[in-house]
C-alpha cells in the first residue's frame, strides 16, 4: 500500500491554487482586454468618420449655397446678355432684300417694264425698313393700277408711294415708286 504523505503546509497548496487561478484569470483577461481595446479603436474610428462626414456635409451645404447664389448671378447676367443680344440683333430682323425683290417682281403684269430698281438697307442704321426705289414704265394705266394693288397686298413690302408719274407716248405711263417714309411701319 502506498501512502502519500504531504510534507508541505496547507497554506502553500492554497497559495499555489490561487496563483494558478490568477494565472488562468490573467490569461483569460488578456484576450478580453484586447477585444475591448480593438472595439474601442473601431468605435473611435467610426465616431471620427461620422464627425468627418458631418463636417463635410456642412461644408457641402455651404458650398451648395454659394453655388446657388452664383447660379442666380449667372442667370441674371444671362438674361441681361440675352436682352442685349436681342437688342443688337433686332436690326437684322428687317425683311431680306431678296424677299422684297421677289415680291416686287412676282405677279408683275407683262405690260410693266422696270427700268431701274434699287433696294438699300443699313442693318445698324436708324431705319428698320429698307429704302426701295423703282423706276418703271407701264403700257396701260390699268396694268399700273393692278400692279400697285398687288404691291399693296404684299406683306413683306413696306408702304410704297408714287411721287412721280408722267405720260409717255401711245397711252403709256412712266412712274417712280419709293418707300413712303423710310423706317415707318406699313
Amino acid at each position: 500500500m502506498n501512502v502519500a504523505i504531504d510534507f508541505l503546509p496547507a497554506a502553500y497548496r492554497q497559495r499555489q491554487q490561487r496563483a494558478r487561478t490568477r494565472r488562468e484569470q490573467l490569461l483569460l483577461a488578456i484576450p478580453v482586454a484586447l477585444g475591448l481595446f480593438a472595439t474601442d479603436l473601431v468605435l473611435q474610428a467610426r465616431v471620427d468618420s461620422a464627425a468627418n462626414m458631418a463636417q463635410q456635409a456642412e461644408s457641402h451645404a455651404a458650398r451648395a449655397e454659394q453655388d446657388n447664389e452664383q447660379v442666380q448671378q449667372l442667370a441674371k447676367r444671362l438674361a441681361e446678355t440675352q436682352s442685349q443680344i436681342e437688342r443688337l440683333v433686332a436690326p437684322l430682323a428687317a425683311p431680306r432684300l431678296t424677299a422684297l425683290l421677289d415680291d416686287l417682281l412676282a405677279d408683275r403684269p407683262t405690260a410693266i417694264t422696270i427700268q431701274e430698281m434699287s433696294c438699300r438697307h443699313e442693318p445698324w442704321g436708324n431705319q428698320n425698313v429698307p429704302a426701295i426705289r423703282v423706276v418703271a414704265h407701264s403700257k396701260t394705266p390699268t396694268a399700273f393700277s393692278s400692279w400697285l394693288k398687288t404691291l399693296g397686298e404684299a406683306a413683306a413690302l413696306p408702304a410704297l408711294q408714287c411721287p412721280r408719274t408722267s405720260e409717255s407716248g401711245a397711252g403709256g405711263l412712266n412712274f417712280q415708286l419709293e418707300t413712303a417714309t423710310p423706317g415707318a411701319p406699313r
